[in-house]
């Protein structure tokens, strides 16, 4: 058995992020052995969580190199871990020098390091860049094999593949919001805000008592029946399974939203995350420099339309299509709701959908689940400068229940295609449904309008 040092901390602004890695790390590697932390008692610290995985901690004065040296002769450690960006190159020379200890170090962005072994466990990490920053005969462990994946994000993820664990019960969207265990960037709140223009989303909040926004964070709650906090839980990975979509900070965390596949928005809240942040955007795929409300919304609307979701031009229709198209919008129950009420001919039908190759303000699609037709929406009076347009949608009168559906797809388009920002919507104030399925996605009524003696209720949405 072997004596293990790791040096680590956490606080309100460090987070907790460093102290989570090193506790899968002392599970995989140095199961058996004997491991000790060696932390400072900072404002926000998550030491209980060491204390708790049964591990020794010892508190630290300061973290000088020489109380590091202190502790490694009087405790007989065989192996030192560093995961401090505040111990130097020149430190952890010093410390290996008097020592002798096989000295293992955590990097995230490439700095110079005098270790034995240099783990970064990033997907991004490339060992070339680390040629004359280390010992020649340092041992790198660097990139997806070495990614630190918590035991129960692995269990997890093989009931899934099982289908033993399924997603939260159906009805609304399931998102987990995971700031960071202390959320030192204080954006849990601003971002449950963001969120609440989003109707039919449950968000799930995981933090840590170490949260010094923790009480605030619990007020809020407590007043939000769509939002669920969860403090220092222990079945993370079961909640984070459960979720359909995720907006969590580009660190540890979103090693596990990545190994579990679950579509992300990452926000970057430090600046130990620029290589992290680089590296999502080489790979196309959704993160923010920083919080920004509308960029936020955006983003989320991007991943709301589902993988097998397509929407197609009326342009681009084949005529099987085009025609059922005409037949939806000829058919009783639909036209019933349409300002124009009189069947339109085929020919009619036909010229107007020549007709929108040459109109930038209007845009017609076609929505498909899979390889079946749904319904239809339109975006008319698109007004790129003021970002604004009306809408209208329809479906499959011989199906129910795809409303849903086609109000999707339309979102996505108008707000993560066509950046809009405001959407109009006339419904006759008798049709209960579509108003219905209007509130339902957080549209409010601004007012009624007078046509052909009937009255259009008038409902808007911001983005």
């Amino acid at each position: 058995m072997s004596n293990v040092l790791i040096r680590a901390d956490s606080s309100s602004t460090i987070g907790a992020g460093h102290i989570m890695r090193d506790l899968v790390l002392a599970e995989r590697e140095f199961a058996g052995d004997r491991v000790i932390f060696a932390v400072r008692d900072l404002p926000g610290n998550i030491n209980q969580a060491i204390r708790a995985k049964g591990y020794e901690t010892i508190l630290l004065e300061e973290g000088t190199a020489e109380e590091l040296i202190n502790i490694v002769r009087g405790s007989g450690i065989d192996t030192l871990v560093i995961d401090h960006y505040g111990i130097s190159a020149e430190e952890e020379r010093r410390i290996k020098e008097a020592t002798g200890v096989t000295l293992v170090v955590l990097d995230d962005f490439y700095a110079p390091h005098h270790c034995d072994i240099l783990i970064n466990h990033n997907l991004y990490a490339d060992p070339a860049r680390y040629r004359g920053r280390v010992p020649e005969g340092c041992e790198l462990r660097c990139g997806e094999r070495y990614t630190l994946i918590r035991d129960a994000f692995v269990r997890v993820k093989r009931k899934r593949a099982a289908g033993e664990i399924t997603l939260n019960p159906p009805g609304v969207r399931h998102l987990f919001l995971g700031m960071g265990g202390t959320d030192s960037a204080r954006l849990n709140v601003p971002i449950l805000e963001t969120l609440r223009s989003f109707g039919d989303v449950h968000v799930h909040v995981v933090t840590t008592g170490a949260n010094r926004d923790l009480e605030h964070l619990r007020r809020f709650c407590e007043e939000e029946p769509s939002v669920t906090l969860h403090v220092d839980a222990p079945d993370i990975a079961e909640i984070m399974a459960g979720c359909e979509w995720a907006v969590v900070t580009p660190s540890v965390i979103l090693h596990e939203v990545l190994y579990l596949g679950l579509p992300f928005v990452a926000i970057r809240t430090a600046g130990n995350q620029a290589e992290m942040v680089a590296y999502l955007r080489e790979k196309r795929l959704p993160v923010l420099e920083a919080y920004e409300p509308t960029a936020l919304k955006r983003l989320l609307w991007s991943l709301r339309a589902e993988e097998d979701l397509e929407s197609v031009p009326f342009q681009d229709l084949p005529e099987k299509e085009l025609l059922q198209v005409l037949s939806w919008r000829n058919h009783p129950e639909i036209r019933r709701w349409m300002l124009q009420t009189e069947p339109i001919r085929e020919e009619e039908h036909r010229a107007f959908v020549r007709s929108l190759d040459r109109r930038g303000d209007r845009l017609y699609r076609l929505v498909k689940e899979g390889e079946v037709a749904v319904g239809v929406f339109d975006l008319t009076q698109i007004d790129h400068q003021a970002s604004v347009a009306h809408i209208g949608i329809y479906t499959d009168p011989q199906t129910r229940g795809k409303g849903k559906v086609v109000m999707d797809a339309l979102l996505h388009e108008a707000f993560a295609r066509q950046n809009l920002n405001r959407l109009i919507a006339e419904v006759f104030e008798e049709n209960e449904r579509a108003i219905r399925l209007y509130r339902h996605y957080g549209f409010e009524v601004v007012g009624k309008v007078r046509y052909h003696e009937r009255e259009l209720v008038r409902m808007v949405k911001e983005l």
